[in-house]
């Protein structure tokens, strides 16, 4: 008891002899006692505080300096502690707040803080979310810093709601003007990452392909492109623009434009040379087979024809230096026209019937070439030569095969060049050889000279007194001699 009555009596003194002077004016302040001295200046309302507040029982040394060991239900000094309703933080009272009041709080130091941002950012004990702010389970740490709430860093991690919920042009950064016409919600295309990073979802876009790929709003033809009006989705797959299934319908320039063996395949080295297009002789589907048109092909048949590359000559085929056009047309091998001048060999080479038309059956025996006779141009007109023939007149002229006899003609065994010349009937060289009736039947005066006016009468044939080499040399049978000597020998 006397303990405590000492204490308080050092206390009393203490507080009289460092108290201002009282009833003096305009004295000068008595030094106070300096309080920083023991290691705790007396700032804010601790300059309000009464000693005996913390000095309990006139104790001075012990007493405690952080705010804790005070602000405490539990300690000796029984000053003002965290209420029920105080975020749950340490005991670091001066971590947040000022020594002038509790309700001077100039930053709230978070590493203090125990549990979650929403433990004290609930609108009752701090700021809690606004009524537009986006919508997310995540934790406010996530984007903000403790500093201040902007500015902040994004991160799409916990939203639960679709893009459009934010970037609607007022929240967030929405669709521009020149965006894709699409229907699709953004998170179909865009990464959270960025809206550069994406993968556009075709099924969703509204109109063509060249909507977009015009290249302004997105890559378009390049410089090389095939010339075409198609939509890119004629050969394009929405995945990437290789590989491509392409279609020619549409293409607006000649194959060459394309198939030139840079943009895609031309033709090989060993084609056919023709400045004709692709399309003369190929389909679109593909390069065979091949419906081939001789138009505008610039070299000789051979250049194709030589049997590799294609056709060429066959075994039997004409010996001859000409080129193929010379003889055939385009249309085909068989429509053909020979040009005899380049064939090697005679006419038989060809014409035997085998490789081209031989003698006919009823063809006039002969040993003769072709030429002798016909032009290359044709079997007919002829011009014949009967030279070479290897049968008597009568094989060929039998009024079948050639002009014969005619019924006039006079009788005779004969072969008619006994004669004929092979030039013409006649004029010709007569020969009595041969004759099968007696003179009269062509001595009648019609067919040849018969009896004249003078001659003497007589009914004998011509033979019994003529002889064929002439009328001159005669031998008169007097037996046939109708009439009288005097007849005749009249001097």
């Amino acid at each position: 008891m006397m303990g405590k009555l000492y204490r308080f009596f050092i206390l009393f003194c203490c507080m009289w002899l460092f108290s201002p002077v009282y009833g003096q004016d305009n004295a000068e302040p008595q030094l106070s006692f300096d309080h920083g001295s023991v290691g705790f200046e007396l700032n804010g309302a601790h300059t309000f505080v009464a000693c005996e507040s913390c000095h309990v029982d006139g104790q001075f040394q012990g007493t405690p300096t952080e705010c804790v060991l005070c602000h405490s239900q539990t300690g000796s000094i029984n000053a003002v502690s965290k209420s029920v309703s105080h975020i749950t933080t340490s005991d670091s009272c001066e971590s947040c707040h000022a020594d002038s009041a509790w309700e001077d709080i100039p930053v709230v130091e978070h590493t203090e803080v125990i549990g979650t941002c929403e433990s004290c950012h609930n609108d009752i004990s701090a700021f809690g979310k606004s009524l537009d702010h986006v919508t997310t389970d995540e934790p406010c740490s996530t984007c903000h810093l403790t500093t201040a709430w902007t500015p902040a860093t994004f991160s799409h991690e916990g939203i639960i709601d679709s893009c459009v919920t934010c970037h609607d042009g007022a929240t967030a950064t929405a669709k521009t003007l020149n965006h894709i016409q699409t229907n699709d919600s953004c998170e179909s295309c865009h990464a959270p990452g960025g809206w550069e990073t994406s993968l556009v979802d075709h099924a969703a876009v509204l109109g063509d392909c060249i909507s977009c790929h015009d290249g302004a709003i997105s890559t378009g033809k390049n410089l090389n492109h095939i010339p075409t009006t198609e939509e890119c989705d004629s050969c394009h797959l929405t995945a990437a623009w290789t590989p491509a299934t392409f279609s020619h319908e549409g293409i607006i320039d000649g194959c060459a434009t394309c198939h030139d063996g840079a943009i895609s395949t031309g033709k090989t080295l060993n084609h056919i040379p023709t400045t004709a297009e692709c399309d003369s002789c190929h389909l679109t589907e593909a390069w065979t087979p091949a419906t081939f048109n001789h138009e505008g092909i610039i070299d000789g048949c051979a250049t194709c024809h030589d049997g590799t590359i294609s056709t060429g000559k066959d075994l039997n085929h004409i010996q001859t230096n000409d080129s193929c056009e010379s003889c055939h047309s385009p249309g085909g091998w068989e429509t053909s026209l020979v040009d005899h001048n380049a064939v090697l060999g005679d006419c038989t080479s060809c014409h035997d019937g085998t490789i081209s038309t031989g003698k006919s059956l009823n063809h006039i025996p002969t040993t003769q070439e072709c030429d002798s006779c016909h032009l290359t141009s044709g079997w007919t007109p002829t011009n014949f030569n009967h030279e070479g023939i290897i049968d008597g007149c009568v094989t060929c002229h039998d009024g079948t095969v050639s002009t014969g006899k005619s019924l006039n003609h006079i009788p005779t065994t004969e072969e008619c060049d006994s004669c004929h010349l092979t030039e013409a009937w006649s004029p010709a060289t007569f020969s009595h050889e041969g004759i099968i009736d007696g003179c009269v039947t062509c001595h009648d005066g019609t067919v040849s000279t018969g009896k004249t006016l003078n001659h003497i009468p007589t009914n004998d044939s011509c033979e019994s007194c003529h002889s064929p080499g002439g009328w001159g040399t005669i031998l008169v049978d007097h037996n046939a001699v109708i009439g009288t000597c005097a007849s005749c020998h009249d001097g």
